[in-house]
């Protein structure tokens, strides 16, 4: 699909961009039950922390050769199509050329589930109510929206409020991904001596987040750098939550063989909240301002800590029986 985008016609490549994003959907979830199948508790979410950061790695790569190389040297935004599409295949080969091992630890970890897992593995409105899950969606959903929306519209906010050039603002906006690194390794260690129920965990950064919100509402226009830090720092806490509830809420199914199934629904809810981030925040910003859409930021954060806190009695009594 990307060596598609640059050259098929433009009123196609909304639908090859829909394919594109489809099947990139497609990958977590098969990809979350291996590694839960083959890994101790321990070992997946320290396995999950490198792969978020992982995949903020390639997000920090397109930002920088995109706005530095391809654009300002090269003049040619389709380079970064070609480019991406070149990465893919080769990793696409080296996949091939591992999968019968893949295949062989999957049976072996298959078999060992099967004669543990005596439970029921259909998902059934009891189940959900009683992890608390509806409360959780709400909170995965939340999460998306700040997550993507932010880190989307923060090089507009940038251009607009500042005058700068797309491709500078873009570059600038390179800080968003440094910093959601940092707060990946951090999210590691307090998940490992501090905080280790992943509601609690994410209510205590839905806070900080709701904070640094109200703050950006004050300082959003009135220097760039601060705009660009607190922003940064907020995105950086989604990931920490992204972590949390996309990352390790699908291990507490395990036992109900429904791995694969809550991954891909929680990746849905998380592809929900970020398009109606795209289009919602967009449209208020065009209506009523960025300053509107930072306190709509506000809200969100805030109704996302409301949410964990609601589910987290209810998460705790499901993990235990």
């Amino acid at each position: 699909m990307n060596f598609l985008m640059p050259v098929c016609p433009f009123s196609l490549r909304g639908y090859v961009w829909f394919i594109n994003g489809f099947g990139q959907s497609m990958l977590w979830p098969p990809l979350l039950r291996i590694l839960i199948s083959i890994m101790d508790a321990k070992t997946y979410e320290d396995t999950a922390i490198n792969m978020n950061i992982a995949g903020i790695c390639g997000t920090l790569i397109v930002y920088l050769t995109s706005s530095l190389l391809w654009i300002r040297l090269f003049n040619s935004w389709k380079l970064t199509f070609y480019m991406s599409a070149s990465i893919a295949f080769i990793i696409l080969i080296i996949w091939l050329m591992n999968i019968n091992k893949i295949d062989d630890v999957i049976s072996i970890a298959d078999k060992n589930i099967k004669l543990e897992n005596k439970k029921d593995n259909s998902l059934t409105y009891k189940l959900i109510i009683d992890s608390g899950f509806f409360y959780i969606a709400i909170a995965i959903i939340l999460h998306g929206m700040l997550r993507d929306g932010i880190s989307d519209w923060v090089p507009s906010i940038l251009a607009n409020t500042f005058d700068l050039s797309s491709d500078g603002a873009i570059f600038k906006a390179i800080i968003i991904p440094l910093i959601g690194m940092i707060s990946l390794k951090i999210t590691g260690l307090i998940n490992k001596h501090f905080v280790k129920e992943e509601l609690k965990a994410s209510a205590i950064f839905f806070i900080f987040a709701t904070i640094l919100c109200v703050l950006l509402t004050v300082f959003y226009s009135h220097d760039l750098y601060v705009t660009l830090f607190l922003s940064s720092l907020i995105v950086g806490i989604m990931n920490a939550i992204n972590f949390f509830l996309v990352g390790v809420i699908p291990a507490g199914f395990e036992r109900y063989g429904l791995v694969s199934t809550m991954s891909g629904i929680i990746n849905s809810l998380t592809y929900i909240g970020s398009a109606l981030s795209i289009y919602g925040f967009g449209f208020i910003s065009e209506r009523y301002g960025w300053n509107a859409c930072i306190c709509l930021w506000a809200i969100i954060a805030a109704l996302g800590t409301l949410s964990c806190l609601i589910s987290i009695a209810s998460w705790k009594r499901f993990k235990k029986h």
